[in-house]
């Protein structure tokens, strides 16, 4: 299963995510998601399915290798991160906001928030 994380990892690279971020996105340890790029784990159907969504790649090349050409990241495409719908350039921006010590606190905060009133 080492094709898969290798996959796994493309996608991870060309979707300008970090893994950490990528991690946290899944709601997985940076563990776990190293676990499945090294091949040691393999991701359910459905981490599977939100990975897909999220690095905007189909399951089909995931799993197999097959259906490259819609493995295409653009910076504009519409993604979806639960329950909100943003641009890819939106969540870009969102991470590297995330990153900044001054602003981190205030972004966890906010998603805070917005967890407890669902």
């Amino acid at each position: 299963m080492k094709q898969l994380g290798e996959r796994i990892k493309t996608a991870i690279k060309k979707s300008r995510f970090t893994q950490k971020g990528t991690a946290k996105l899944l709601g997985i340890s940076e563990n776990g998601l190293s676990n499945y790029i090294t091949g040691k784990r393999i991701p359910d159907i459905i981490l599977i399915y939100h990975f897909c969504e999220l690095c905007n790649c189909s399951i089909e090349w995931l799993v197999s290798g097959e259906n490259i050409k819609t493995n295409v990241i653009a910076p504009e495409d519409k993604m979806v991160v639960y329950p909100f719908d943003i641009s890819r350039q939106e969540y870009l921006l969102i991470m590297q906001l995330r990153e900044m010590p001054e602003v981190k606190i205030i972004v966890n905060n906010i998603i805070e928030v917005v967890k407890q009133s669902r």
